[in-house]
């Protein structure tokens, strides 16, 4: 992982975020291909048994995203803007095994 390497690497860097945050993926608003924040990360080694995933409109830990994400089939984003899953949505979810 590139950004693992420079973080080993870079003594500044370490200095300014002496814990490595993995990215997961990027924030919502590059999803949609306009300019947003930083990445949705994961601080690593995780103080706990399930690390909080940072930089998220609201904090999650993993795990509860994971469930979370099967529950819209993949598509969290979804969540945002319906209160209900569509049906489309839901004809996959149901078939996902529960976390």
């Amino acid at each position: 992982m590139a950004e693992l390497n420079e973080w080993v690497e870079d003594d500044e860097l370490r200095e300014m975020r002496p814990v490595f945050a993995a990215p997961l993926a990027p924030d919502a608003y590059h999803k949609e291909d306009v300019s947003g924040g930083a990445p949705y990360e994961m601080e690593l080694p995780a103080p706990g048994a399930d690390a909080m995933i940072m930089n998220m409109t609201r904090p999650l830990a993993f795990v509860a995203y994971l469930r979370h994400a099967f529950q819209w089939a993949g598509l969290p984003g979804y969540a945002e803007a319906f209160d209900e899953r569509p049906s489309e949505i839901s004809a996959i979810a149901d078939r996902l095994e529960a976390l």
